[in-house]
């Protein structure tokens, strides 16, 4: 059988800091406090009798006096508990510390309030986890806006297929690539696919096929077709993710816009091509200058040096010589023209 057990034997071993108020408003007298908040006011339980309850918890001129004494006026006139979120307690409370306050009345048989009894309760971790859930919060919407920022600039995107739902999701960046907004794209499989070239879609569905089939990671190049009918060359990446089960779940991946590197490389390839050509027209060139020297220069040169030597040996008369002058000078005038010849073609070469 249980003993008779004293109300206030009670009240002064809870855990939680409290304070019996007398309802003389706007006064609310402190009547007595438990062990507990004399704790943690650093004050013996004698002390904080007779004190008004604003000046024991917040101070009579702050924000949260004004607060918490319109809930004890509130509490009063209404008859039932009221709650009080997050007060900054005063230098009694200790400086930066936050509390939950809840006023609750007490009343007698004829439904008189005879006094409130008001409960504190530590909040400060918890302020202290919401504040910095808060700046969690920001930085990583910072840090999503900046890598949303880089991807753009960089022309990198990333994606997620969600195989058993069948949902396509991009970061916002895939979106520009594509020159697509959010509501125009088919966030599917099949969407995809749809966007690709179609010389490339067979191919492509085929290494997505073996990727999931294997498990393994993938690189591949595709082209993509914009709405505005641009072709735009992609690198990209594919990852697949599996259940407890090692079934395939999901593949992630990103992609890089490598179009201005293609067609820097298809102009370097084009510049080379006509370098080519012109090294082989140089070439040609050169070896019908090469034939001319070794050729056609050689009948004139002939020609001129057997008739120096017919006009040395030979027993001739005048007009004889005068002609065999004529013909060495026209030789020599011919093998003039075909040098000049071959020299403005080396020139132009």
């Amino acid at each position: 059988m249980l003993k008779q057990v004293n109300p206030y034997q009670i009240f002064n071993i809870l855990p939680s800091p409290c304070l019996v108020l007398i309802p003389d408003a706007p006064q609310f007298t402190v009547a007595d406090c438990n062990c507990a908040f004399a704790t943690l006011s650093g004050l013996p339980q004698t002390a904080i009798a007779g004190k008004s309850a604003l000046s024991v918890v917040a101070g009579e001129e702050t924000g949260a006096a004004a607060d918490i004494l319109k809930a004890m006026h509130l509490a009063l006139e209404q008859k039932t508990a009221v709650q009080l979120d997050a007060f900054e307690g005063n230098e009694n409370l200790g400086t930066g510390r936050f509390f939950d306050i809840a006023i609750t009345p007490l009343t007698d048989d004829e439904d008189s309030v005879y006094c409130l009894l008001l409960t504190l309760t530590d909040a400060t971790e918890a302020i202290a986890m919401k504040q910095q859930a808060a700046i969690d919060a920001s930085e990583l919407k910072n840090a999503a806006l900046l890598m949303s920022q880089v991807q753009e600039m960089a022309s990198f995107g990333n994606w997620k297929w969600d195989i058993a739902q069948n949902v396509v999701t991009w970061s916002d960046a895939l979106y520009h690539i594509y020159g697509l907004d959010k509501a125009a794209f088919k966030a599917t499989f099949e969407g995809y696919r749809e966007l690709l070239h179609p010389n490339d879609r067979e191919r492509i569905t085929n290494r997505i096929g073996e990727a999931l089939q294997q498990q393994q990671d993938i690189t591949f190049e595709e082209r993509i077709i914009r709405p505005t009918g641009e072709i735009r060359y992609l690198q990209s990446w594919g990852r697949v993710q599996t259940n407890h089960l090692g079934q395939p779940v999901a593949m992630i991946g990103a992609c890089l816009d490598v179009t201005e590197r293609r067609m820097n490389e298809a102009t370097l390839n084009t510049e080379r091509q006509r370098r080519v050509a012109d090294v082989e027209q140089q070439n040609k060139q050169l070896n019908e200058i090469a034939w001319m020297q070794s050729h056609v220069i050689r009948a004139p040169l002939a020609r001129t040096m057997g008739l120096i030597e017919v006009y040395r040996s030979c027993d001739a008369d005048d007009s004889e010589r005068a002609d065999l002058i004529t013909q060495i000078s026209d030789s020599v005038w011919e093998l003039d023209a075909i040098i000049r010849e071959i020299v403005g073609r080396a020139e132009r070469v």
